[in-house]
């Protein structure tokens, strides 16, 4: 459900306590919260401590969308206001946004690996000794030995069977500014917004 935002287009809170007690109440069982770092229309930041609170008082996922803003962690004026993002169960942000990497480069990062590998793996089952998992073709099945030993394997991870090499772009371009100076950038266009 979308929960309503205050004036500032932030969540609010408290009406997220009613709508997850709600919920409760009906019998249904919340698991998910998505908050944002920075929204792209408007520049949101929910109060993500806040909602790191809820999140975990009820045992709920907390995702936070950090597409755009997350990279503003880089930013000494907006980082206090980015505290909470780190609560978080898993965070999505784009380097090819703020962070002025070529298109298309995002990231994902989960806090529980477990979590992450039972999610995306058929094979989790079968990495320990061989032998696809219930609808893993045959290719994909691990093996004790050779090319097809060793786990995880990229496939484990995400929906991709394959990827190319986006990683190279960003360490080479974070290599290249380092992380001040994108932070430098990042508040110099607030200043312009301003």
């Amino acid at each position: 459900r979308i929960v309503p935002v205050t004036d500032a287009f932030t969540m609010d809170v408290p009406a997220l306590h009613a709508m997850v007690a709600e919920d409760r109440r009906r019998g249904l069982t919340p698991w998910l919260l998505v908050a944002t770092a920075g929204s792209v229309n408007v520049g949101a930041i929910d109060d993500l401590d806040a909602l790191a609170d809820v999140a975990e008082a009820q045992g709920l996922w907390m995702h936070v969308d950090g597409a755009f803003g997350a990279a503003a962690v880089l930013s000494d004026e907006v980082r206090p206001r980015l505290r909470g993002m780190g609560r978080a169960s898993s965070l999505a942000f784009d380097f090819h946004k703020w962070l002025h990497v070529n298109y298309d480069c995002g990231c994902v990062l989960v806090r529980d690996g477990d979590t992450h590998l039972r999610a995306f793996s058929d094979r989790a089952s079968s990495l320990a000794g061989g032998g696809g998992g219930r609808h893993s073709p045959d290719y994909l099945a691990g093996n004790a030995r050779g090319l097809a030993a060793n786990a995880p394997w990229p496939v484990d991870l995400g929906i991709e069977l394959s990827r190319g090499f986006r990683a190279l772009k960003v360490w080479s371009h974070l290599l290249e500014h380092g992380t001040r100076a994108l932070g430098a950038a990042i508040t110099a266009n607030l200043r312009h917004a301003e």
